[in-house]
């Protein structure tokens, strides 16, 4: 939640080791740092779903990929990736060597406009004075 809470250490079991005990209010991620240190600290079901497996494979994408007409390409045949095409939002999302971009419009640009940073005339003046204070500096020397 981005709250921040300081704890005062106690002296631990054995010498030289300071230690506190806070319960965590909500699962997830605690920032936890002295001034100098600091560490990552998680709380919460150590067998959460997205801790079980933490290697992709196509048994585990397999379910997903179907519910969004995907596919799974693996770097290993092909280095470089496979080849990106804009396709349509009924059309095929992917296939031998190729996944598609969705063309679905969801956006539209209506208008654009462009104005210049200064007027000519302020910009002339700048290059002008500019010019005449590099002549003046190079007649001094």
């Amino acid at each position: 939640e981005g709250a921040t809470q300081q704890v005062t250490l106690a002296h631990g079991k054995e010498p030289g080791l300071l230690s506190a005990t806070l319960p965590a209010r909500e699962t997830g991620l605690y920032h936890v740092k002295d001034g100098k240190q600091e560490i990552l600290v998680m709380a919460g079901p150590g067998n959460a779903p997205e801790f079980r497996d933490m290697v992709a494979t196509d048994k585990i994408l397999a379910p997903y990929v179907s519910k969004s007409s995907g596919g799974i390409f693996w770097l290993a045949g092909n280095p470089t990736g496979p080849d990106i095409r804009r396709t349509d939002k009924d059309g095929t999302q992917h296939g031998w060597g190729w996944i598609g971009l969705r063309r679905n419009e969801k956006y539209r640009v209506t208008g654009s406009e462009a104005y210049p940073l200064w007027p000519a005339w302020v910009a002339a003046f700048l290059i002008l004075a500019l010019m005449m204070w590099a002549w003046r500096q190079e007649g001094q020397s």
